[in-house]
């Protein structure tokens, strides 16, 4: 990792341009501007390599402060042997001669390009040397500058205005940051270990490095469960941590004012300045030591960088800590006006200095911590409390964050005793919903959670009370016993006055609707809620808490995808796995990474289906969640076998336990039987596959799961089992309001049928869908019924369809995708037609394939005659054909 170079990731637009203004003569000069460690000589020498491609002569040149104090000390290799470095005019004449004559021609545009690093420091003779060979046209120059220093007098002698390019290289975004590390590791990275690497590097590319060699090193970053998973915390190498004690060294102040900042961020401005006087404030900000931010009235300043307070802390003794946190607790207590967070803060550092605690201070802290949903920091303040203080309220936290931390043994205990001490009929409610959520998702078993709710059921004073209870039961029936026994526990959902608690039923009312086959309603249930309990966040604020968000965001992900909005879905499950990742959700990024990989299944999209599935997969084995990991294992057994890849299909379903499959909800085992299936297709069986598909969706139909079976009957069609299924789901379609059912349907009768233009119009109807891969292989069917008509223009059309429509997909290898290997075009005259209908000329056509126009000509005269057709716009019908073709 040390030695070889990174590929270059998540730059492609900065090259895209390069390559695009070194083709202009005008532009002469290209300046990459960027803070230290972006990535700025990486950049500058893949530029200069595109250069040097291209056929220019490249040279290199580095600038420093020791250079600096030498005229001419960076370019001393362009001096001729026997030009006097006194003479001005003599140097400027030898080395333009010089480079002229590397060049080939005085009057050649390949003229020598120069990377000059670290241009701010280049003494002045240099600057004006370039500057005359940059005016003189002799060179091309490629800089880069440190984004402090873009002021410095050799950059601003080297700007030549419009002839010179800027490039502003920020911090990688963390969707970058992911890229780069799938590359350079050569396989995916769990999402929370990429989340972990992008804190702590902040985006910075060199200290991205150095932490992923030095956890490569020592064994942190490993691969497991096919994917890359920290093992540990991370720890920096020693060159890190001096080029980081480098940077802090810029700043000659006081070091109790960087102890104080890394042990304590964020201070406000007023208190910083108490510490340090603004001088030295400013001094930080300008050697980029810290940010200033501001959030409402108060102005914040943080250390610029999470490893700068790493670095520091690791210096300091625990006496000088413990000085510092008293400093500071003393220093925040005298304020007058002190913000709610500020006792956390304060029962923190008290903590942290080994100090007592008052009670009022402490569960006012833990209640901040609990409301950031930082459980182990509940955990850790409320693990001395003294037994006597134990009421419902500190049970509930322990109970709570014990589950959030996958401590389900611990979580029972407290959740019991919360549900034992409870006073009011509120307090019963909320902890025994977390204690039926803890018992049925980490135990299995339906039984205790039913007992559990029966028992507080009992207890309940109200009515309304009881209602919600008995709505509480709803979620676990539906997994359970199915889609009426869910919709029996919500039947008085509509009558409950917490208005938080029936929004909650309702929403799982409408999944329980869309399971059963009734979308239409399902949908309004869920747009109404929308309406309301999502997209007013002023209200949602005051009744749901960030984790119930995040939850009912999983709710609608799962309905949207049931009920044909795929694209919608994937928006909000993408955005609610990031949220479930900040607030350390486990059981939400696990399920909500299932579902993305199950909406990317039904879309056909195989890549992102296997990243997702994966994601999912090696969350559920790492935190010991044994449902989602029969789920996500299934997932990945369906997409090898769509791959054809029977050996890794059989593999994927191997890795779960049969008695997980077992433990398994009624609700979730459609995607282990589709798994089995597509197993025993990848292997050759299509009969056989069929087979387990309709007696598995004949169990689903039982259960009353008809959205489950549906899925499972359309799975048979594409394995040539469409004439068995088409009746039955074209039945499912009628009157479901849902249109990727009618989409299925549409396909499965176009399927039995074998005709071109029905199985050409399913296809259509599937693309609108987002249905890629099986509108690719009706396309492919329907190429294949035209060809045995000899309709050629028509197959050409299907075979476009084809095309585009596994672009998406990738390398998928299923029954259904065989293009007719009668088609009349050869594979060389598709793509020049291809190209034609995109409306390139012939000679366009030749430069691109590298042929002459005389064979461009003659493959499109070719294609024309297998077609049946007179011109070049007859071809765009064909090739790109419009949605009434």
């Amino acid at each position: 990792m040390n030695h070889k170079p990174w590929p270059l990731v998540a730059r492609e637009a900065e090259l895209r341009d390069f390559v695009a203004d070194l083709a202009d003569p005008a532009t002469k000069v290209f300046l990459v501007f960027g803070d230290e460690g972006v990535g700025k000589t990486r950049l500058a020498q893949e530029f200069l390599e595109v250069a040097g491609r291209s056929g220019h002569p490249v040279l290199r040149a580095a600038a420093s402060a020791a250079a600096a104090a030498i005229p001419l000390g960076a370019l001393a290799h362009l001096l001729p042997p026997d030009v006097d470095p006194g003479n001005p005019v003599a140097v400027f004449r030898g080395v333009a001669a010089s480079l002229q004559a590397a060049s080939g021609s005085t009057r050649s545009r390949r003229c020598v390009v120069i990377l000059v690093d670290d241009l701010h420091l280049l003494d002045n003779t240099s600057a004006m040397l370039l500057h005359q060979l940059l005016t003189s046209n002799v060179i091309r120059l490629i800089g880069t500058v440190r984004t402090a220093a873009s002021s410095a007098h050799a950059v601003e002698a080297l700007d030549l205005g419009s002839a010179t390019r800027h490039v502003n290289l920020p911090e990688f975004s963390p969707e970058q940051v992911r890229a780069v590390l799938f590359h350079a590791l050569g396989g995916p990275v769990e999402y929370t270990a990429a989340q972990e690497l992008i804190r702590v590097s902040g985006g910075n590319a060199l200290f991205l490095r150095e932490l992923v060699s030095s956890a490569l090193v020592s064994g942190i970053l490993v691969m497991k469960n096919q994917m890359w998973q920290l093992d540990g915390p991370l720890t920096h190498t020693v060159r890190l941590a001096q080029m980081i004690r480098q940077r802090l060294g810029r700043f000659q102040g006081d070091d109790r004012i960087l102890e104080t900042l890394a042990l304590c961020e964020p201070l406000s401005m007023d208190v910083l300045e108490s510490l340090a006087g603004a001088d030295a404030i400013d001094g930080l900000e300008h050697h980029e030591i810290i940010r200033v931010t501001t959030e409402g009235r108060r102005t914040y300043c943080v250390l610029a960088h999470p490893l700068y307070s790493e670095t520091i802390i690791e210096r300091m003794s625990h006496v000088r800590k413990r000085v510092i946190y008293r400093e500071q607790i003393a220093r925040i207590s005298s304020f007058r006006h002190r913000r709610r967070e500020d006792s956390l803060r304060i029962a923190m550092w008290q903590l942290a200095a080994g100090d007592t605690v008052e009670k009022a201070t402490l569960l006012q802290a833990v209640r901040l911590a609990r409301h950031a949903h930082d459980y182990s920091m509940v955990a850790y303040m409320l693990e001395g409390v003294p037994e006597g203080d134990l009421d419902w309220e500190i049970c509930l936290m322990l109970g709570e964050a014990s589950y959030h931390m996958n401590r389900p043994a611990e979580a029972e205990k407290w959740l019991c005793h919360a549900q034992e001490v409870a006073q009011t009929d509120e307090q019963l409610i909320y902890a025994t919903q977390q204690r039926s959520a803890n018992l049925y998702w980490f135990f299995g078993g339906i039984e205790a959670t039913l007992e559990v709710t029966g028992e507080a059921v009992e207890r309940v004073s109200s009515a309304s009370g009881r209602r919600i209870l008995i709505a509480n039961e709803a979620i676990y029936r539906l997994f359970t016993h199915g889609c009426d026994a869910a919709l029996r526990c919500l039947s008085e959902v509509d009558e409950i006055e917490d208005i938080r608690m029936r929004s909650w039923g309702l929403l799982q009312k409408s999944l329980a609707l869309s399971w059963g086959g009734n979308s239409k309603v399902a949908i309004e249930i869920l747009d109404d809620l929308h309406g309301f309990y999502f997209a007013n966040e002023p209200v949602a604020n005051r009744i749901s808490t960030v984790y119930q968000r995040c939850a009912a965001d999983l709710f609608r992900t799962i309905i949207l995808g049931d009920c044909g909005r795929l694209e919608e879905a994937i928006s909000i499950a993408r955005g609610n796995f990031d949220k479930a990742t900040e607030i350390r959700a486990i059981e939400l990024q696990v399920w909500t990474a299932c579902y993305l990989g199950r909406c990317h299944l039904v879309t056909g999209s195989l890549r992102e289906a296997e990243f997702w599935f994966t994601q999912g997969s090696a969350l559920a084995r790492e935190h010991r969640h044994s449902r989602p990991l029969v789920f996500a294992q299934a997932g990945l057994a369906v997409v090898a076998g769509q791959y054809g890849k029977s050996a890794e299909a059989r593999l994927a379903l191997q890795k779960t336990n049969i008695q997980d499959v077992d433990t398994q909800p009624i609700a979730c085992r459609h995607l282990v039987i589709l798994a089995e299936a597509w197993v025993t297709a990848a292997d050759g069986d299509l009969r056989r596959a069929v087979r387990q598909l309709v007696e598995g969706a004949d169990c689903a139909a039982n259960a009353g799961y008809h959205l489950n079976e549906a899925w499972l009957l359309i799975e048979a069609a594409r394995l040539n089992g469409a004439a068995s299924v088409d009746r039955r789901l074209a039945e499912l379609a009628d009157g479901s309001g849902n249109p990727l059912v009618h989409a299925w349907a549409t396909m499965a009768g176009a399927m039995a049928v074998a005709e071109g233009e029905r199985l050409h119009a399913a296809a259509r109807e599937c693309e609108e869908q987002g249905l890629y891969l099986l509108a690719a292989e009706g396309a492919s069917q329907a190429a294949l019924a035209y060809s045995r008509m000899k309709q050629w223009k028509e197959a050409s059309a299907a075979t476009g369809l084809v095309d585009r429509m596994t672009g998406i997909c990738g390398s998928a290898k299923t029954p259904g995708l065989h293009v007719a290997s009668s088609f009349p075009l050869t594979a060389r005259e598709r793509e020049v037609a291809g190209l034609a209908a995109r409306g390139l000329t012939n000679q366009e056509i030749a430069e691109r394939l590298v042929l002459s126009v005389r064979t461009v000509d003659n493959h499109l005269q070719h294609t024309y005659s297998k077609l049946q057709i007179n011109s070049r716009r007859d071809l765009t019908g064909i090739i790109f054909p419009s949605d009434e073709s």
